[in-house]
């Protein structure tokens, strides 16, 4: 078991700020580990389906709690508030001398607060602000992709900045992780704004237009609404109907009580720029998200317009050719389990395909040969421990694609077959890299 001497925890049913201020503090107190708790937000769950290996957890069963002598608490201060941890809230509640008790929180106090040996409580909008304070206080850097979990946390608790509780030192928080290299297309990646009625009928309507077609190797989604009355927020109407389904893009065009056409149009990053098409209309905006307002004419033409200029142009999306590694790593399944271990660590891998007979049967990683070990089993072959059903990509389909399949299987390598040819493997550090736009090597 597990024995680390300070470790880092949070509410039950993590969200993103609570989870950004865990990292926070990490950066604070480099030698603690975070303790993950049992449930998660849905969003904050696939951030960490692709995340993982950049922000290590524990979960509460590892770890023997008696051997605790510093607990960093974040976003929570109320004991009924943390799962999972009921011998150490013991411990704190008793007020333990041999253990330090740091709070870090932005809620209002209650009852049943924790006693602390360190608090830092503020009314600010989000948690994560006040740890980013102490960061820049110490002259501390913040790396890209840690700047980027730490902006989706502020902007979270606050919706952006919208909500009443946010305060100027949440916007300089986000000024500073910004400066420090957080990821804009990351932060709207994850984040989910609520809905009015208008717009919530609104949605319903685009998503029952919607046709959706393939166009460049990219499936992308058209629909011409007309609307009853003007609705604020069409942008975000759009950007939640892409975030349900699985189009590369949509443009929507929504008539306005017949006088004018507002088109919006939405892509996934790194997917397909979507100004072109609206350049002929008057329209701008950024790759991702464009719009434009066209007077008297009717929806339907609009798109005629739009589909027209997509076909003329056909987008052309970053591959999974373009950066899987090739050739990939392929073991026999009659290999033993210590052999694989020895090609991957000699290679430098955490993952590698299993053939049988020339044909992929099954992947073996790092963490399979890890719990063989434990187990006393390296002397098997392979295929007692292999995962069996594998989830592999074409080398045309796009990186969107692969993150979709990597996200939902939570799985850290896809191997790229060209019929049922192995050509190669493409991994989760890999699609990291190309994500936020570096050049990070994948193993």
């Amino acid at each position: 078991m597990r024995s680390p001497r300070t470790i880092i925890v949070s509410h039950e049913t993590a969200d993103f700020d609570g989870f950004a201020a865990a990292v926070a503090a990490q950066l604070l107190e480099p030698e603690a580990v975070i303790v993950l708790p049992r449930s998660l937000g849905g969003d904050l769950r696939d951030f960490l389906a692709l995340h993982k290996d950049r922000f290590p957890t524990v979960a509460a069963g590892e770890l023997d709690l008696a051997a605790i002598d510093r607990v960093v608490i974040v976003d929570v201060r109320r004991a009924s508030r943390i799962a999972g941890l009921d011998p150490l809230l013991a411990r704190i509640c008793a007020r333990d001398p041999g253990l330090e008790v740091v709070i870090w929180d932005h809620h209002a106090a209650a009852d049943d607060d924790l006693p602390a040996t360190e608090l830092h409580v503020d009314a600010v909008g989000s948690v994560t602000t006040l740890l980013v304070e102490a960061i820049r206080a110490r002259g501390l850097a913040i790396d890209p992709v840690h700047a980027t979990l730490m902006a989706i946390g502020v902007h979270a608790d606050t919706g952006s900045l919208t909500y009443a509780g946010t305060t100027a030192r949440d916007a300089r928080a986000l000024a500073c992780l910004l400066g420090q290299g957080a990821r804009l297309a990351v932060v709207s990646r994850y984040l989910r704004p609520p809905f009015t009625d208008a717009q919530r009928a609104a949605l319903v309507a685009l998503l029952g237009g919607l046709e959706i077609e393939r166009i460049g190797g990219l499936e992308i989604g058209l629909a011409g609404i007309e609307l009853e009355e003007g609705t604020p927020g069409l942008d975000v109407v759009t950007s939640e109907a892409l975030a349900l389904g699985r189009c590369a893009a949509i443009f929507a065009a929504f008539g306005i009580r017949g006088r004018k056409s507002l088109v919006v149009a939405r892509a996934r990053p790194g997917t397909l720029d979507v100004r072109p098409p609206l350049a002929g209309l008057g329209g701008g905006g950024h790759s991702g998200a464009a719009s434009a307002a066209i007077g008297g004419e009717a929806p339907a033409s609009v798109i005629a317009a739009i589909r027209a200029a997509l076909h003329r142009s056909p987008p052309a999306p970053p591959q999974v050719a373009a950066i899987m590694r090739s050739p990939a790593l392929a073991l026999d399944h009659r290999m033993s389990l210590r052999s694989a271990d020895e090609r991957l660590a000699t290679a430098g891998l955490r993952g590698a395909a299993v053939l049988r007979e020339g044909a992929l049967r099954g992947m073996i990683t790092r963490h399979d040969l890890d719990r063989a070990a434990r187990d006393d089993r390296l002397d098997l072959p392979i295929a007692s421990c292999m995962s069996h059903h594998v989830e592999s990509v074409a080398p045309e389909a796009s990186l969107e694609e692969a993150l979709e399949r990597m996200t939902a299987r939570d799985i850290g390598h896809l191997p790229v077959l060209r019929g049922d040819r192995l050509i190669g493997m493409v991994t989760r550090d890999q699609l990291l890299a190309a994500l936020y736009g570096d050049r990070r090597e994948g193993s």
